[in-house]
């Protein structure tokens, strides 16, 4: 019985924090993968250091960063919210989407040192993407991140 609540406990949490997350304003969704299978530390060390390179070109980025081992090949994948960058509310379109794939093609950049960019995609809050990077946010070799300050949506209050 002990193990069916901590799995409910453990949902209900993911379902929390996938909803709290849901309230920034995210702008790209990636998956960053490792050429080579790091150390745990070496995974965080790396994720600090591909957005440290992401805040020198957008000053107001966010990002929530959580870390998973694939199931194939037991490699460590960083999955990444990332916000702010923008200088104020995005543009219209095409401007948006310019901008979005610039973002993209330094974001794969950046990374290139540690592995590759297996996806960068406009976030789309219907997609599930902010439930699916909670579900790793408690990893205990590599726990999940805020690094920035995010901006909340505009019709959201805080609690």
């Amino acid at each position: 019985m002990a193990n069916a609540q901590v799995h409910v406990d453990r949902q209900r949490l993911q379902e929390e924090v996938g909803r709290w997350l849901s309230g920034y304003r995210w702008q790209l969704y990636l998956v960053l993968t490792f050429a080579r299978p790091p150390r745990p530390e070496t995974v965080q060390k790396a994720a600090e250091g591909w957005y440290a390179s992401v805040r020198a070109e957008y000053p107001r980025a966010y990002a929530y960063i959580s870390a998973d081992r694939g199931a194939e090949l037991q490699r460590w994948n960083l999955h990444v919210l990332l916000g702010g960058l923008f200088e104020h509310a995005p543009p219209p379109e095409p401007f948006r989407t310019l901008g979005l794939e610039r973002a993209r093609a330094q974001a794969a950049r950046w990374w290139r040192q540690w592995g590759a960019v297996r996806k960068a995609e406009p976030f789309e809050p219907r997609r599930g993407a902010a439930s699916y990077v909670a579900a790793d946010w408690m990893e205990p070799e590599v726990p999940g991140m805020l690094l920035g300050t995010p901006i909340r949506k505009a019709h959201q209050r805080r609690a």
